[in-house]
């Protein structure tokens, strides 16, 4: 907690100790306003993050190249040991061809092919008028969607943060992608047409997969 201190103990008008989503600072900066978050990460966790993806290839239920992308983008201010050299030069290698095989086979089925896919489990929270439950599916099935998709494009995962601005920069897209994504979040809270707008995406998506993976 210390060397945090250090770190945020400049000129700031507010500080919080938020370590709700692993540890991390947020502050506000009295001279300019801007708001800042710094977030700590073990060095051998952001490895075996880095190493899962591009020397094991694997994949997970959304999300499986959002570190990958951190850590590619990422601009090194201090690395006493150039280890974070060594693992964003490792992060610049092309995307296996591999980790996008295990992305779409973990991901695709789980969208709508087996008894609890997603939208099975979206109809059963509509069928319990359980809205609540069903905007909790929504989001999870929006996750693998969207792992999917950048997979396709052979782009690390940009998380979470203005995600159809990323997927609107992608090369290959499903038909319709922005009308359907929207349709399907304006119709949590009345879901009646949640069951075709969810048909349409992945019937979409599938024919994306098979023209541009096979």
């Amino acid at each position: 907690m210390d060397e945090r201190n250090q770190i945020v103990s400049s000129d700031m008008s507010h500080h919080e100790t938020v370590d709700y989503w692993g540890a991390s600072d947020y502050i506000i900066d009295a001279k300019t306003g801007i708001h800042v978050d710094f977030m700590y990460f073990r060095t051998d966790f952001m490895q075996e993050q880095i190493e899962r993806v591009l020397l094991h290839h694997q994949a997970q239920m959304g999300y499986s190249t959002a570190f990958w992308h951190t850590v590619q983008q990422s601009l090194s201010i201090y690395d006493r040991n150039d280890w974070f050299t060594q693992l964003q030069t490792l992060s610049q290698q092309p995307y296996p061809d591999a980790l996008v095989k295990n992305i779409i086979t973990l991901n695709m089925p789980l969208l709508a092919d087996i008894a609890t896919s997603y939208k099975a489990q979206i109809l059963k929270a509509i069928e319990r008028n359980d809205v609540i439950s069903l905007n909790h599916r929504v989001t999870a099935f929006l996750a693998s969607y969207f792992d999917i998709l950048f997979a396709i494009n052979r782009r690390p995962h940009p998380g979470e943060k203005r995600l159809m601005q990323f997927a609107l920069q992608c090369d290959k897209q499903p038909h319709n992608m922005q009308t359907d994504v929207m349709m399907l979040l304006n119709e949590v809270a009345q879901p009646q047409q949640v069951p075709t707008v969810i048909d349409a995406l992945v019937e979409n998506l599938k024919e994306l997969v098979e023209n541009e993976v096979g």
